[in-house]
């Protein structure tokens, strides 16, 4: 779960994330603090939101490729 720090929806995303977790799903919750909302969109100018956009790829990866490996075999 990521939000930004100047978000509407930031402490909503935080306690969806808490309620998942408490449900004992998988979550990791992150807070860019200096973003604002739709701050992935910027990803190709603004170097944290390259950074937060390649950890969303990266814990994709992480949960998909397992899977996927197991399915084809």
């Amino acid at each position: 779960m990521v939000t930004a720090g100047f978000d509407p929806l930031r402490d909503e995303g935080r306690a969806y994330a808490d309620r998942m977790r408490e449900a004992g799903v998988r979550v990791e919750y992150v807070c860019s603090e200096g973003s604002m909302h739709g701050f992935v969109n910027t990803s190709a100018a603004i170097e944290e939101s390259a950074r937060v956009v390649d950890l969303i790829a990266a814990r994709l990866r992480d949960g998909l490729v397992p899977r996927a490996v197991a399915a084809s075999a």
